[in-house]
């Protein structure tokens, strides 16, 4: 299990944090061409319309977006060691960028 100093040492992780923006494009392309339709996406009503407006944010800003969604990631796997998040694959980054972008989006954009 990571402790707070260290999940707050990984902030600063570039070639991770690079890997997750690269994971934000793609959520988002997938978001905007309509393919969002499969788990870890949520099939709520009106789900696809908040990703919908958080995928174009992160297309003009998928740099500030990563970091949001680092974060978020850093905080939600706070359980796993860290040579685990250091060593996580491209599939497992983006999985967990995928699972949180119905988080963040209703966070940001839902009532």
């Amino acid at each position: 299990m990571a402790t707070y100093e260290e999940l707050r040492a990984l902030f600063g992780v570039g070639e991770l944090r690079a890997k997750v923006e690269v994971a934000v494009v793609v959520a988002a392309q997938t978001i905007i061409s309509g393919a969002d339709t499969v788990a870890p996406f949520a099939q709520t009503a009106g789900a696809h319309a908040l990703r919908a407006k958080w995928a174009n944010t992160a297309l003009d800003s998928s740099e500030s977006e990563s970091v949001r969604l680092w974060k978020y990631a850093l905080a939600a796997n706070r359980a796993a060691a860290v040579a685990d998040i250091r060593n996580a694959t491209d599939s497992t980054i983006q999985t967990n960028v995928n699972g949180a972008v119905d988080a963040i989006a209703t966070a940001i954009y839902g009532v």
